[in-house]
């Protein structure tokens, strides 16, 4: 199986890429190929809004007309086995280049008008059939997160990045108080619940 990862987070050796590395040894029991993108390396700028790309139904990934590393980002997003999209909450939101990219996901959709529906409603042109999964932290406790305003709109956010590029949201892994107590990566529960999500992931 082929997983791709892709790090939403700032930086290349925080608290994401701690529960990246502890999903990845479930990957690696099962013998999955793996592939990371991290982000912020990446020139991924931000969409025009000139909806060129909007009317190309048939293209799996319409033309835009900004030249970045966006195209590749999208065709390696297609042509994995499952997705994993990683990021931790940034005001109550996900980090800017994760945003950005999203806002670039218009090229994975086309205009519902195509079918003789309302002009301007986005429909994928991905079914969302592969196993997906996100990965977040945050500073507040796990379960104070996880019932936050805050935590419920950045949930919609990652589901949707993985629903438009053709995966359900199979498995997330949250891990919250990230500066409270023992650091992450000292925590063996979450990382034998990470593991045991990588194998499930890896083994479709």
């Amino acid at each position: 199986m082929n997983i791709l990862i892709i790090n939403g987070s700032y930086r290349a050796q925080g608290n994401t890429r701690v529960l990246i590395d502890m999903v990845k040894r479930g990957f690696e029991e099962n013998d999955a190929r793996i592939s990371e993108i991290f982000l912020a390396e990446k020139d991924i700028r931000y969409c025009r809004g000139c909806m060129s790309c909007f009317g190309q139904k048939d293209a799996p990934i319409a033309d835009c007309v900004v030249k970045d590393d966006v195209r590749d980002i999208f065709e390696q997003m297609l042509t994995a086995d499952a997705l994993v999209v990683a990021c931790p909450i940034y005001w109550g939101t996900m980090s800017a280049p994760l945003t950005v990219l999203a806002h670039r996901m218009t090229a994975l959709t086309y205009d519902k008008a195509l079918d003789g529906g309302f002009k301007g409603i986005p429909m994928p042109k991905h079914m969302p059939t592969k196993p997906g999964m996100y990965i977040t932290s945050s500073i507040a406790p796990t379960f104070l997160f996880s019932l936050s305003r805050e935590y419920r709109c950045f949930k919609k956010r990652l589901s949707e990045i993985l629903r438009f590029a053709g995966y359900r949201t199979s498995y997330t892994l949250i891990e919250g108080g990230s500066m409270m107590g023992m650091p992450i990566r000292e925590r063996e529960k979450t990382a034998r619940k990470a593991e045991r999500m990588g194998r499930a992931l890896s083994s479709g």
